[in-house]
């Protein structure tokens, strides 16, 4: 039998016991987020291009406040979740300034989350307070592959499976934030009624403009061709993964036992790597558990440029 790493599920979410025990999730706190309807959150499955796109918008947007007082790095929401106490250096200091702190942070707020909706707030879920949400996806694929390498590297997470071992674990929806199917249908029945705006990774890496024009109307923040021209330039995935700043922003790479210390949050930034990762079988098997259904559900995604 196949390792496993070690988890629960819990409302149809799988939390692995690195960073979460049952009683601070069934205890719910991220009901305690203060929604602000000037609120925008980045929202995805894990390695989908969440800090490109929070890149992109605090660099189009500079009044929107990405940055948490209380430790100078950006907020991701679902940390309400997770048991600080259990999480050494830097992350676990930054996951209780943010539980702390939130309703600090001056408006409007650029947030990020990766919670599928039946973990997101229920005053949002019930119409009571909305915010806009911008859900970015990705082909699951090249996100299972990017997930992996990147969970290897978090050291103190106990994420010790093999590849193939990652493909089962990634398709039964027994990795951080559970299954990717269920995540990116759950969130797709909102939409522009519910202040939900859908884009893809791959629409950004075909024409990143054009994707900023949609979130520009969405937010109806218009901004010229100029400005998205520079912008775009300046944010490119290539601009990314070359500069320095934004590294600072997630943690401290000065604390050796910090979250970022051995993790690259940007890897490759590619569309198709998942064909220099995937055999045969593993390919076969992940098409007919993901793949498929989700073509059948309606969700098309590319898988190669």
């Amino acid at each position: 039998m196949a390792k496993e790493w070690s988890g629960f599920f819990y409302r149809g979410c799988y939390f692995p016991n690195c960073v979460y025990n049952i009683e601070t999730v069934k205890s719910n706190p991220m009901d305690q987020w203060d929604i602000r309807p000037d609120d925008v959150v980045v929202l995805t499955y894990p390695k989908s291009g969440t800090f490109w796109m929070l890149n992109l918008l605090s660099s189009l947007y500079t009044d929107l406040n990405l940055l948490l007082p209380a430790s100078n790095k950006v907020v991701r929401l679902d940390q309400f979740y997770e048991d600080a106490d259990d999480v050494p250096g830097s992350y676990g200091q930054h996951a209780k300034a943010m539980k702390e702190s939130l309703h600090a942070m001056p408006s409007p707020r650029l947030l990020f989350c990766h919670l599928p909706f039946q973990l997101f707030p229920r005053t949002w879920q019930d119409g009571e307070k909305k915010c806009k949400i911008i859900y970015l996806a990705r082909n699951p694929k090249d996100v299972c592959v990017s997930y992996y390498h990147y969970m290897q590297g978090i050291l103190w997470a106990g994420m010790d499976l093999n590849w193939d071992e990652w493909v089962h674990a990634f398709v039964d929806g027994k990795v951080w934030y559970g299954s990717w199917l269920d995540h990116v249908l759950g969130w797709r029945r909102f939409g522009l009624k519910e202040n939900v705006l859908h884009v893809t990774f791959e629409d950004m890496k075909k024409d990143s403009k054009s994707v900023l024009v949609k979130v520009a109307d969405f937010l109806n923040r218009p901004k010229s061709d100029e400005e998205l021209d520079e912008v775009v330039k300046n944010c490119s995935f290539t601009s990314m993964s070359q500069g320095v700043e934004f590294y600072k922003l997630i943690s401290s790479t000065a604390d050796q036992n910090s979250f970022v210390s051995s993790v690259r949050h940007l890897r490759k930034g590619q569309v198709g790597d998942w064909k220099n990762h995937f055999l045969v079988s593993q390919n076969e098997f992940f098409d007919r558990e993901i793949t498929v259904k989700a073509e059948n559900d309606g969700q098309k995604f590319v898988y190669h440029m």
